[in-house]
């Protein structure tokens, strides 16, 4: 990149730093010190002569600005604060505190995009090493960023989706992905698994074969490793929604149900891995690989999601008080119960089956019961 575009790519963090600093602070103490820091690296940033630097470090300044410093600031720009509600926040932050050793290292916030989540970054203390050492700042915390559809930062049942992009931060802390692709790779050498892998559970692989041979084993690992993250997220919000984890790519799959992309494994192969893990099926290798390599993190995997001892009351429409940690993460599993019932359910639950909410007044109610719940639970 030229100096004269990395100085105007500058230029633009600057603004935007202007603007994150003139922004009200926020409530979460991490937050808001990641911000001050991020303001005095885009201050720091400008003063940078990029005309005299090497090559070399103007590569690495760019790195810096887009692949961390830009979407850091589009992630705290409060403009942007309607991605996520608080509710949310707080149930990532649960399972943060769960999953994750010295959880108060990290903090997560959103942007609007199809759900996604950027990685959460192993070398951290490498990378903050370097910025300090350039920019003269040490960021405190780690920023998890997701991205999710504006239309359902308040949706408590796609918030399910969410637990799918918590896996992928969880599965990338623990290095699940790595050591299960090594388990694969040994496995491509047996020719019956082989088979099994490129029929059953990576069809997408064969793009790297000719006559049976591969030809490209670089590009299958490759392929073969972000199709397995993929599979490793849906296990872990199966914990949590059962069978309901796969509503939401039935909502976005339509009539593609058998098409798979680079990343993704077809709906219809995702859901056979989730019934694996329902049935605890070790027949299906892959799933058992994924399992046992979590155990061997100490973070096993397992159904989680139980009937809410109040779930009687959120049957018509009504928050209900969440015991415990169990049921704040069971409530969008039985959520998706109420809702699959549908609203002459809730009606006859009401005792009144003539007062049939419409289907969308209906989705209201349940949407508004669920987001009560949680704020009970969490005193807001």
């Amino acid at each position: 990149m030229r100096h004269e575009i990395l100085s105007l790519s500058a230029s633009h963090f600057q603004k935007v730093g202007k603007e994150l600093r003139g922004q009200r602070p926020y409530s979460d103490p991490r937050k808001e010190q990641f911000r001050q820091e991020l303001v005095s690296i885009s201050e720091n940033f400008i003063k940078k002569d990029f005309r005299g630097a090497l090559p070399a470090v103007n590569l690495l300044h760019r790195r810096f600005l887009f692949h961390l410093f830009m979407p850091w600031a589009m992630a705290l720009d409060d403009r942007n604060a309607y991605t996520l509600s608080r509710e949310m926040r707080a149930l990532l932050d649960n399972l943060c505190k769960i999953w994750v050793e010295e959880s108060n290292k990290f903090f997560f916030a959103t942007t609007d995009g199809d759900f996604s989540c950027l990685r959460y970054e192993s070398d951290w203390d490498i990378l903050m090493d370097c910025i300090n050492r350039y920019y003269n700042v040490r960021p405190s915390y780690q920023l998890v960023i997701f991205r999710i559809p504006k239309h359902l930062h308040e949706d408590f049942l796609f918030v399910g989706s969410l637990y799918h992009e918590m896996g992928h931060f969880v599965e990338a802390y623990h290095n699940i992905s790595d050591r299960v692709l090594d388990k694969l790779k040994a496995r491509l050498s047996v020719p019956a698994e082989e088979k099994q892998i490129r029929d059953l559970y990576f069809p997408i692989i064969q793009s790297t074969y000719e006559n049976g041979v591969c030809t490209n084993a670089n590009l299958r690992e490759k392929l073969l490793k972000t199709q397995l993250r993929e599979y490793i997220a849906d296990l872990f919000g199966t914990q949590y929604l059962g069978e309901h984890i796969g509503n939401h790519i039935e909502y976005v799959a339509a009539e593609s149900m058998n098409e798979y992309d680079d990343e993704h494994p077809s709906p219809i192969c995702r859901r056979k891995m989730e019934e694996a893990f329902l049935n605890n099926d070790r027949t299906n290798f892959v799933y058992a690989d994924i399992v046992d390599e979590f155990a061997a993190s100490n973070k096993p995997l397992g159904l989680r999601y139980i009937h809410p001892q109040n779930g009687s009351k959120l049957d018509k429409g009504e928050p209900i008080q969440i015991m415990n940690e169990d049921e704040l993460h069971s409530l969008l599993w039985y959520g998706w119960e109420v809702y699959l019932r549908g609203p002459q359910a809730m009606a006859n639950a009401q005792g009144n089956p003539t007062n049939v909410l419409s289907q969308y007044d209906f989705y209201l109610k349940l949407n508004e019961a669920i987001r009560e719940s949680i704020k009970g639970f969490f005193n807001m």
